[in-house]
């Protein structure tokens, strides 16, 4: 819940497994397309090929019945939202198509599989030079990695614990 108001330029909901950090995050990506008209917007993970068959099989529960048309077939390219807003699809593995332009939100699935180059690059396209909501804001979610990883020691970068404790229902008997 923390994270739909959040207008951090950077930040990563982090935690176990099954605490719903990515359903999190997909919802705040969605909320900005519908609040913002003509957002442009990203999904990203370091490799392109293993968001079909995870994040982006919650993203469509997620955007379901509002709208969102789909371009790319079973390998969906972007989506477009009535509003005029657009979320591109892509991995750093081949970036140009997402990161070729201006962003207003970059959602990063998985972030714990980038390097630190890699999330810099991400955060030069959310600048806020896009202009479509009124700040630029680079996202992601992760599982806990080692003390010394960079996202635990990037000056600036919120990190946000999510608990299992914050999501019952999936751990009631």
């Amino acid at each position: 819940l923390a994270i739909q108001s959040l207008d951090a330029p950077e930040f990563i909901i982090a935690g176990p497994s099954e605490t719903s950090k990515t359903m999190a995050a997909l919802a705040r990506l969605h909320a900005l397309a519908q609040r913002y008209p003509g957002l442009q917007g990203a999904i990203v993970r370091k490799i392109r090929n293993d968001m079909d068959s995870t994040v982006l099989q919650t993203w469509r529960r997620i955007t379901a019945g509002s709208g969102v048309t789909v371009y790319g077939g079973e390998k969906p390219g972007h989506y477009d939202y009535p509003n005029g807003s657009r979320i591109w699809v892509g991995g750093m593995d081949r970036s140009g198509s997402v990161l070729s332009g201006e962003r207003d939100a970059i959602y990063i699935n998985q972030a714990e599989e980038l390097t630190l180059p890699d999330w810099e690059t991400i955060t030069t396209r959310t600048t806020g030079r896009a202009g479509n909501m009124p700040f630029g804001q680079t996202f992601g979610d992760c599982n806990p990695g080692q003390p010394q990883h960079w996202i635990k020691m990037r000056p600036g970068l919120r990190v946000l614990e999510s608990r299992h404790e914050d999501n019952p229902a999936l751990f009631d008997d």
